[in-house]
């Protein structure tokens, strides 16, 4: 008599069987959950690469400290600073784009060059074209000094 009493609790703890269509949504589910973390990764890494700028069209800036290189009228070194110069110079496509975001008295050299800047230190100017050439995607560099 005791046995017939616990046989039935014993079935009430057992799982019923899932029906065939609760098991089909559960992995609908999944493959929506799987393709919605797939697409989030595919516009993270667009977005990413976006921020990366095309010399061809220049759009943006790659670093987050963009606001710390902001359009400036002059840039360099100031006059009567030092008695050697060294000139940040860049292509002459980039004329247009650092003037117009970076250095506004940025200007084309005779042999075609553009130059944004001039700096007493070697080092401010190298630091300088380094940071111009990753906002920009173009190639900056520092000339040869120049003694006034």
């Amino acid at each position: 008599m005791a046995a017939q009493a616990l046989e039935p609790s014993r079935l009430a703890f057992e799982a019923a069987p899932e029906p065939p269509h609760f098991s089909l949504h559960k992995g609908v589910v999944i493959g929506a959950l799987v393709a919605g973390l797939v697409g989030l990764m595919a516009v993270v890494e667009m977005s990413q690469r976006s921020a990366r700028v095309n010399p061809q069209n220049p759009t943006g800036s790659q670093s987050p400290d963009a606001a710390t290189f902001a359009w400036q009228p002059t840039c360099g070194s100031t006059d009567g600073s030092g008695l050697s110069w060294w000139p940040v110079l860049g292509p002459r496509e980039a004329l247009d784009l650092v003037r117009s975001r970076y250095c506004g008295d940025a200007y084309a050299t005779a042999d075609g060059a553009t130059q944004v800047a001039s700096f007493t230190s070697v080092g401010d100017a190298t630091n300088f074209a380094m940071r111009l050439s990753a906002f920009t995607g173009y190639s900056f560099r520092v000339g040869q000094q120049r003694i006034p």
